[in-house]
C-alpha cells in the first residue's frame, strides 16, 4: 500500500520549494484548493488523471512523487493506459486515486478471469464502480459463475440494485450454484427462486431447495 503520510509530507515540500502557495498548485491543476489541503494532509490522494501535469510542474517523475512501489508501477501503467496484462488485484491497490470512469473502465476490460480469481477483488473495488458495471463484469464469464464462492457473491450484495442481483440469479441457477443462490436468496425476488425452485425440483435437487424455501 501507498505511504499516503509520507506521500502527503512529499507533495507538500515540492509545494513549498516551487514557492507555491496551495491555491496557486490548486489553479495549475484545475482542482479545488480543499483538495491539494486534503492531499497535503494525507486524507486523499491525488487523483491518477494529475499525476502527469503534478509531476510536471515540480520536475519529477511519478516514482519521485509516490515512491518506488508495484503501486507506482500500476500508476503509471493505467496513465500510460497499458493495463493490458493488469489484474483486478493490481487496480485494487490504487482504487482511492481512481475517478468512477476509470475504475468502470479497468474493471470491464479487465474483468474477473476465466477462472473467476479476480472476484475478490472485484468486491475491494465495488464501492467505486456501479451495480451495472459490477454485473456486467459478472456477465462478462457466465459459465463460470459456478466457481464463485457463496461468501464473495454474498459480500457484493450491498452493491447490486434489484435488477442487478435478479440477473445475478439467472445466471447463478444456469450454473447451478445453489450454495451461492442460498447466500444471495433474501435479496432476490420471489419470482426468481419460484423459478430456482422449479430447476431444482426438475433435477431431483430437493435438498437445495430445503436453502432457499424461507425467502419464496
Amino acid at each position: 500500500m501507498f505511504d499516503v503520510a509520507k506521500i502527503a509530507k512529499h507533495i507538500r515540500e515540492l509545494r513549498i520549494s516551487k514557492n507555491m502557495t496551495q491555491m496557486n498548485l490548486a489553479d495549475e491543476l484545475g482542482v479545488s484548493y480543499q483538495a491539494v489541503s486534503n492531499w497535503e494532509r494525507g486524507n486523499s490522494m491525488p487523483d491518477i488523471s494529475k499525476l502527469e501535469d503534478l509531476s510536471g510542474i515540480f520536475s519529477c517523475t511519478i516514482d519521485e512523487l509516490l515512491g518506488a512501489s508495484r503501486e507506482t508501477e500500476v500508476v503509471k501503467q493505467v496513465v500510460r493506459k497499458e493495463h493490458h496484462d493488469l489484474k483486478l488485484k493490481d487496480v485494487a491497490l490504487v482504487s482511492p486515486m481512481l475517478n468512477p470512469e476509470q475504475s468502470k473502465q479497468l474493471a470491464a476490460d479487465i474483468g474477473i478471469g476465466e477462472d473467476g480469481e479476480g472476484l475478490p477483488d472485484l468486491i475491494v473495488l465495488a464501492p467505486y464502480l456501479s451495480d451495472e458495471v459490477i454485473f456486467g463484469v459478472l456477465e462478462q464469464c457466465p459459465a463460470k459463475v459456478h466457481l464463485c464462492k457463496s461468501s464473495d457473491m454474498a459480500r457484493l450484495v450491498p452493491y447490486l440494485g434489484e435488477n442487478s442481483m435478479n440477473e445475478l440469479a439467472q445466471l447463478v441457477i444456469e450454473a447451478e450454484n445453489w450454495k451461492v443462490l442460498a447466500a444471495i436468496a433474501p435479496f432476490v425476488s420471489h419470482w426468481t427462486l419460484r423459478k430456482a425452485a422449479a430447476v431444482m425440483v426438475e433435477k431431483g435437487q430437493l435438498k437445495e431447495l430445503e436453502s432457499i424455501a424461507p425467502y419464496m
